[in-house]
């Protein structure tokens, strides 16, 4: 366990263990709960015997069931993909793990991260808005990314197509910093037409992270449960149509962070304005 709390790699002998641990369908309570029973250590949580298992009040006879089922372990397409494409993974305890998601009931008990996150955790503003976006709309989130991301500020977003991709494309264009927080696994082309896309905000020195192990498929209910809005400061909703997709970030935002709401093509000549309302400065 100790190699997880500094900023190196899991040693070779430790990360099938940790993997084996995601993998499993539990709740971020029960990760939580298992990791401060057995030392933070996985390995000594499937070595433990039934009965230090049902000594846990909230373990119960079903998850020891799949505990201990075989088809959990980590696969050799996992171990592969997490060497070869350098993914990391954060702790609570990580130097980089976003201190903003412990404050909150269920925070996620590992990250799996692609690039850095030492500037997003304290310097990000959150660019969200509808999958089906007009291309007004995404042509303004656009130049919100490229003009925040020009300044410094890091553009977080959730990486779907319509506006969230916008937002990234634009922070990519300015050379700056973007994050995505992906509603999967990092290995799962989701969705195919931000591939490219992805792998410029790694090269611009931009982070992909994801709360789910390698492999998670993209399904509807884990999109709703990512706690993207811990990781700014500041958002910004982008809405260029009555109905807008995208609310069900509100229940997971800070409650101290300003939100911005853009509506319509009347506000496309106040980009400047609000960026110098949400973050201080001037844009030109």
């Amino acid at each position: 366990m100790a190699d997880l709390l500094n900023p190196t790699q899991p040693s070779p002998e430790a990360l099938p263990h940790w993997l084996r641990l995601a993998n499993l369908p539990f709740s971020s309570k029960l990760f939580s709960v298992l990791l401060e029973c057995f030392d933070n250590d996985p390995q000594v949580i499937f070595e433990a015997s039934d009965a230090e298992l049902d000594s846990i009040p909230i373990f119960q006879a079903r998850h020891l069931v799949t505990l201990r089922k075989p088809e959990f372990e980590a696969t050799d397409r996992q171990l592969r993909w997490f060497e070869r494409y350098g993914v990391r993974l954060l702790l609570p305890s990580h130097p980089e793990y976003p201190q903003a998601l412990c404050t909150i009931p269920d925070p996620p008990p590992f990250l799996f991260i692609r690039g850095s996150l030492a500037e997003a955790k304290n310097n990000g503003v959150g660019i969200v808005g509808s999958r089906h976006a007009t291309p007004y709309g995404k042509g303004v989130s656009e130049r919100f990314g490229r003009e925040l991301a020009g300044q410094g500020v890091t553009v977080v977003s959730g990486g779907a197509v319509g506006i969230d991709a916008a937002a990234h494309r634009g922070a990519v264009a300015a050379g700056g910093r973007t994050a995505a927080v992906l509603g999967c696994g990092l290995d799962v082309d989701y969705p195919k037409d931000n591939r490219d896309l992805f792998e410029k905000i790694i090269e611009s020195g931009g982070a992909l992270i994801s709360e789910y192990t390698l492999g998670a498929q993209p399904e509807s209910w884990r999109f709703p449960l990512r706690k993207i809005s811990m990781l700014y400061t500041k958002m910004c909703f982008m809405r260029d149509r009555i109905t807008a997709l995208g609310l069900h970030v509100y229940p997971f935002r800070p409650r101290k962070n300003p939100w911005t709401n853009v509506f319509g093509r009347r506000k496309v000549n106040y980009v400047s304005l609000i960026i110098r309302q949400m973050c201080g400065f001037e844009i030109n």
